[in-house]
């Protein structure tokens, strides 16, 4: 799976420590897959394919943190 994102226009004037990926399964509860994704690695992120399964839906979450907090 790999993901390809864009940094956010508004991060309060703080900036991007790292971001959190989540996904769902199937519309699901969402799972931390990457707790902290340095900044410094860019907006995108790959991992192997045995986190997809065949006939299954994804939904992947990308949230960033910087020294306020996690964005919403």
């Amino acid at each position: 799976v790999s993901l390809k994102w864009t940094e956010g226009l508004n991060n309060g004037g703080k900036v991007v420590e790292d971001y959190e990926i989540s996904y769902a399964v199937d519309s699901g509860t969402f799972s931390v897959l990457e707790a902290a994704w340095p900044q410094a690695s860019g907006t995108s992120y790959t991992t192997a394919a045995n986190l997809v399964q065949q006939g299954k839906t994804y939904t992947f979450k990308i949230r960033s943190r910087n020294s306020v907090g996690y964005s919403l």
